[in-house]
């Protein structure tokens, strides 16, 4: 199994507004998730695991760290021009 399925968003399973809000999630959160998908359980608070099998899996790592890499980049830039402002 590759990376980029297991980090794939749950399609087959919807979860319904009311049941997201009887859960503890926000109305308009719930109605994202219920409308488009996805895992709210383990997002932001869990670690999937899984094997990389593949080049394609490796791929897949490789761009995800370089995104993080970036992104940590742009807000240090974003830090340092406000301090340059200040």
């Amino acid at each position: 199994m590759a990376v980029s399925s297991l980090l794939s968003k749950n399609n087959s399973l919807p979860y319904s507004t009311k049941e997201l809000t009887r859960g503890g999630w926000p109305k308009p959160i719930a109605e994202v998730y219920a409308s488009k998908g996805g895992t709210p359980h383990l997002d932001r608070r869990h670690t999937v695991f899984g094997q990389l099998v593949d080049e394609a899996s490796y791929e897949v790592l490789t761009r995800s760290q370089q995104l993080r890499l970036l992104q940590w980049i742009n807000r240090l830039r974003m830090l340092l021009l406000r301090r340059l402002r200040l």
